[in-house]
């Protein structure tokens, strides 16, 4: 592995959120805010992209359909990187106990779209 691999990481945490369109603005200042807890805690890198429009291949379903989003939501991924598995326990511990957490995780149930159960993942990267 390279030294620019391991300064991009190579475990990723990923999560699917269905965000009303309405709560667009709003789900980007609150995601700037936990962004940087994350980073005061050590998360290297976190990206945010919005679903658009999709040219679904045939045999292939849309990402929103598979998430059951409706046409007043956006679909958002989030991809958070770290070194490694470790590295990720270490960091969600430490904002775990970050008293400015507690509070933006739950304007964040507030933003995401009710009824909804965000889609979360741990990810390794692979070598191809």
């Amino acid at each position: 592995m390279s030294k620019s691999d391991v300064n991009r990481g190579s475990y990723s945490h990923i999560f699917i959120y269905r965000i009303p369109s309405g709560n667009h603005e709003a789900m980007l200042r609150l995601e700037k805010q936990l962004t940087q807890l994350y980073r005061k805690h050590g998360t290297l890198s976190s990206e945010f992209y919005q679903l658009g429009a999709t040219n679904v291949f045939k045999g292939f379903t849309g990402l929103d359909k598979a998430i059951g989003a409706q046409s007043d939501e956006e679909v958002w991924v989030e991809v958070d990187t770290y070194q490694n598995a470790q590295q990720f326990k270490t960091v969600v511990e430490a904002v775990g106990g970050d008293e400015k957490g507690e509070p933006l995780f739950n304007q964040l149930y507030g933003l995401i779209s009710q009824g909804y159960s965000t889609v979360m993942g741990e990810f390794t990267r692979l070598e191809v």
